[in-house]
């Protein structure tokens, strides 16, 4: 009987440390960061200018003029939640892309907003 419960014991403890989440470390932005779109084999960017600059202070620069009849140029600040970082505009009743998730590498950073995807990569591994 006390072998049976010995191994039961032992399952519900590896049951239990097996689902115990390991945290994620909160990764911060220490420079000044502008993703932006990138063109191919070194040559500039054609498109219309789409830039996010994450300042170490927590503020942020938005731009995105790919849309002519609605440009966004947006200021705020910024907070992360493990690999995501999410942006308040200073008083902006424009609906734009608030949540980004950084990617593994953290060169590139990704939006979703409804079936519009946005991705921006670092400016500096652009060139």
């Amino acid at each position: 009987m006390q072998k049976i419960q010995a191994s039961i014991f032992l399952l519900a403890m590896l049951g239990v440390m097996s689902f115990t989440a390991v945290p994620d470390k909160d990764e911060t932005i220490l420079q000044t960061v502008t993703y932006g779109t990138c063109g191919c084999e070194g040559q500039p960017s054609t498109g219309p200018p789409v830039e996010l600059t994450l300042q170490s202070d927590h503020t942020f620069h938005y731009i995105n003029a790919s849309d002519p009849s609605q440009k966004l140029d947006l200021t705020g600040q910024w907070v992360m939640h493990g690999k995501k970082v999410a942006l308040q505009a200073d008083g902006s009743k424009n609906s734009f892309h608030k949540s980004w998730k950084l990617e593994k590498n953290q060169s590139c950073i990704v939006a979703r907003k409804g079936l519009n995807f946005i991705r921006l990569c670092d400016v500096k591994a652009c060139k």
